[in-house]
């Protein structure tokens, strides 16, 4: 009977991950600081390489102003935006839409010409996904999650401490990350990609996998019957 309500319980477990979405708690937001400085994506064939440029004292790194530090909302903190290594992809673009991008986001206090100084948050990413069409677009990427069919990961580090508090721990740490990309030149068709510049901003959070509610429903259902068996059995078992 124990090796059956073994076989039972790890059943149920199974049916309770069958399926998952992300829940999100957002830890920090920022803008750009000036209109001049770009997010670029570079296509060159099939590959697509998203890069940040800066002025002329920090050349790829951006720099923004944080609105939103941990669980500290109104922020005016300045900081730098790093793609490093750049966020890139070869997967192919189908309506206005490219999978497959592997990189990492850094926020830090300085910029990447400056060594970066503080952490205060980096998001690694892997099967991110772009959209650009017309003169609006966006990066996402989120972890328990999908994007063609590949699975998603975004893993947060911070050394800052309001993030720190906010994440529940230094990390690594599941995450989401989602840019949002305006003043796209040139405007893209939605059909494929051209090399186009932009202006960003950006939200990061933590997220945690939570059972959809088919995936409940399967467990409960799994569950009721799992359980009505047992009953059934044991009562047999008595009468034999």
């Amino acid at each position: 009977m124990s090796s059956k309500l073994t076989l039972f319980a790890a059943a149920c477990v199974a049916s309770l991950a069958l399926s998952t979405s992300a829940s999100a708690a957002t830890i920090l937001a920022f803008s750009q600081q000036t209109s001049t400085d770009m997010v670029t994506a570079t296509v060159a064939g099939s590959t697509t390489t998203l890069n940040t440029v800066g002025p002329a004292s920090s050349p790829t790194s951006i720099p923004i102003t944080v609105t939103i530090l941990g669980v500290l909302p109104n922020q005016t903190l300045s900081a730098f935006e790093t793609f490093v290594p750049n966020l890139s992809s070869s997967a192919p673009v189908s309506g206005g839409i490219q999978n497959g991008f592997n990189g990492s986001i850094v926020i830090s206090t300085l910029s990447a010409a400056a060594g970066f100084g503080v952490n205060i948050l980096t998001a690694m990413i892997t099967n991110g996904r772009l959209s650009a069409n017309g003169a609006a677009g966006g990066f996402e990427a989120s972890s328990f999650t999908t994007n063609g069919g590949s699975p998603t990961t975004v893993t947060l580090t911070s050394a800052n401490g309001a993030v720190i508090a906010a994440m529940g721990g230094a990390g690594p740490l599941p995450g989401a990350v989602s840019l949002s990309f305006v003043d796209i030149k040139p405007p893209q068709s939605g059909a494929g990609f051209t090399s186009f510049s932009g202006t960003n901003t950006g939200n990061f959070s933590t997220v945690s996998a939570i059972p959809e509610p088919a995936s409940f429903l399967s467990a409960s259902t799994a569950i009721l019957a799992g359980l009505g068996w047992f009953g059934w059995s044991r009562r047999k078992s008595s009468r034999t």
